[in-house]
């Protein structure tokens, strides 16, 4: 069910913010953007990526935020879109191989009517 397409810039806008926030307070400062994207199969989310960013010192030749932002209708509340992120660093050596790890979940509940977030859970 594509219950994102209904819903506002603004509530995309309040949950970017939201995990800006968190990565803030684990000290992370770059600047993170979210796309649209459909799956082969139909199925809308929003991809969160960040610019590339550096430590002091180097110690990696890159380094990029992802994650992804899914949503799912409530099975007993037709009005609440549950959201989820899974929130996550990748790294590039310098010798050219590549890792990543987990950072944080994001989850949340949105009320269509109102198009506010509530009930915000972080993991």
């Amino acid at each position: 069910m594509n219950t994102t397409k209904s819903l506002a810039t603004d509530t995309i806008t309040n949950i970017h913010a939201a995990i800006t926030t968190e990565l803030l307070k684990r000290g992370f400062t770059a600047k993170v953007v979210v796309d649209e994207k459909t799956s082969r199969h139909g199925d809308y989310r929003l991809e969160l990526t960040s610019e590339m960013f550096q430590t002091v010192p180097v110690i990696m030749k890159e380094i990029r935020i992802n994650g992804e932002i899914t949503f799912r209708q409530d099975e007993e509340n037709e009005n609440v879109i549950h959201v989820g992120c899974r929130v996550g660093v990748r790294y590039e050596h310098f010798t050219g191989g590549s890792n990543g790890c987990a950072l944080f979940s994001f989850f949340c509940r949105i009320r269509k009517d109102r198009e506010d977030i509530y009930e915000v859970s972080v993991r």
